[in-house]
């Protein structure tokens, strides 16, 4: 290297880069005896680079390196009161961005606008160019727009569509923005609906100082045999730390040259994250639906944790009947913006003696069935969806559908969400109903046939009820009591944390 008089400062900095990008692919672990370091290929001809022999490396420089991942900032958060606005603040440490385009985000925006939080929500939607037509963020609410950078100099192979370079390289960009405060890089699509609140509860169990790649795989077991069981689909959404965003930020151009053959975006992550040594942390609740039709069944399945984030919400029908995309959507956000931590949680109430069996899925919806069901068949998932085209094994347990009744006195029939009522200290009230279906009369063999509305009272439960590192409650709540109005059209179940041995 020819440093020349002058350029001195800029050949300091350049081997301090490259000492920074050899350490992105040093896996340290520890054993009883000593520290040991494998350094790759491709880290040690970074060293040579540098004038540096990698067998000549030891414990203490690989430490010394190993601290320029370290994530600053002070984890205490002043002034909050309650679990609320703890997780509130605790999201200025994490930043959304959404792989977009120019032409596709005018529609796109409609859908981020169903989940985003103005003035908390904090994050970037990523543009191959301009918005001819304008946006003003503020005004309207949603997140900043940036220009990604030029990837023309990259390698194309005409595996996927070239946008996937871009995408890619989004979570480098953002770490550059240089923004300290930021622990956590979510990344999505646009057409990807996040459960903001609920994430930065999960995320808040972990330790942000670690290389972390949070994600989920397909509903599809042939996509994932296809692409990779390993690697986090993007559409469902995938979570960086704040150090293994850095190491990506040195090393993603060369990782996306060595990755050309991939196909999307995201498997090019996984196979830079497997690079670093770093795999990902699967997280029930991200879902990336790939899959075609009604969707009831795998939003009302058996779940003990809510709900983190749906993906191809376009692709699916409406989440709830008569309603457009959008309409559906903001129905269904509504019961996710009051209470994240209990979105679409499972409780089920069971009256053996008239044989009926009530599933609320909270703040989605409640179905009530014939019989008395059991947990075994209730967790595994009703098939109202179809593949998307990748091979028919889903990657859970299904059951076959049962159609709701088309006509008066039968079941199963469903009630949706319509509001969502709390206040300090007190219970939570969700209200369902559903349309009526020809005559509801007396002559109906069962009251529970005749049920037009639901009301859900469920006490309010502690953040500390997640259970550190999976995400989920410790288990379903309970259902106390069913109560039938004297009219039959109404029904009250009160929900609670289940007591011991119950």
């Amino acid at each position: 290297m020819d440093c020349s008089k002058g350029q001195t400062a800029r050949c300091v900095g350049c081997c301090l880069l490259l000492l920074a990008a050899a350490a992105c692919a040093i896996l340290v672990w520890k054993n009883d005896e000593s520290t040991r370091l494998l350094i790759s290929t491709a880290a040690s001809s970074s060293l040579r680079a540098v004038g540096l022999e990698p067998e000549r490396w030891n414990t203490s420089l690989g430490a010394s390196l190993g601290k320029v991942f370290s994530a600053t900032g002070d984890d205490k958060l002043v002034g909050a009161e309650g679990p609320r606005l703890k997780r509130r603040a605790y999201l200025q440490h994490m930043l959304f961005n959404l792989g977009s385009s120019s032409k596709g985000y005018l529609i796109r925006k409609e859908l981020v606008r169903t989940w985003w939080i103005p003035n908390v929500t904090r994050g970037y939607v990523w543009l191959d160019s301009p918005i001819i037509e304008g946006y003003n963020w503020r005004s309207e609410g949603l997140p900043e727009a940036k220009i990604a950078e030029d990837t023309s100099a990259l390698p194309y192979y005409h595996v996927g569509p070239r946008a996937v370079l871009r995408l890619t390289r989004i979570v480098a960009e953002a770490y550059r923005l240089d923004r300290p405060e930021v622990w956590w890089f979510v990344m999505g699509d646009d057409d990807t609906v996040f459960n903001v609140e609920a994430l930065a509860e999960l995320l808040s169990k972990y330790d942000h100082t670690q290389m972390l790649l949070f994600g989920a795989g397909s509903e599809m077991v042939r996509q994932m045999n296809d692409n990779s069981f390993e690697m986090p689909f993007g559409g469902a959404g995938f979570i960086v730390s704040r150090p293994l965003a850095r190491a990506l930020s040195l090393t993603i151009d060369d990782c996306i040259r060595r990755y050309a053959f991939l196909y999307g975006s995201d498997a090019r992550i996984g196979g830079c994250a497997a690079d670093l040594g770093v795999q990902m942390t699967r997280l029930k609740g991200l879902h990336q639906f790939d899959v075609l039709g009604n969707v009831r069944g795998l939003l009302q399945a058996y779940s003990v944790g809510p709900l983190l984030s749906l993906h191809h919400v376009f692709g699916v029908d409406p989440v709830f009947p008569n309603l457009t995309h959008i309409g559906a959507l903001q129905r269904l956000t509504r019961g996710m913006l009051a209470d994240p931590l209990y979105f679409l949680t499972t409780a089920v109430c069971i009256d053996a003696s008239r044989l009926f069996t009530i599933v609320v899925s909270w703040g989605y919806s409640v179905r009530i069935l014939d019989g008395a069901w059991n947990g075994w068949d209730l967790e595994k998932v009703e098939r109202t969806f179809r593949p998307f085209g990748w091979g028919t094994q889903f990657a859970f347990n299904v059951r076959d559908e049962i159609p709701a009744a088309n006509k008066s006195c039968a079941l199963p029939f469903d009630l949706w969400i319509d509001d969502v009522r709390s206040g300090k200290n007190e219970p939570v009230e969700s209200l369902y109903s559903r349309n009526e279906l020809g005559d509801q009369n007396e002559t109906c063999a069962s009251n529970v046939t005749r049920i037009l509305r639901v009301k859900v009272i469920r006490e309010a439960s502690p953040a500390s009820s997640l259970s550190k590192g999976l995400g989920l409650h410790d288990r379903w709540q309970c259902c106390r009591s069913t109560k039938v109005d004297d009219s039959g059209l109404a029904l009250t179940i009160v929900l609670s944390n289940c007591k011991e041995g119950l």
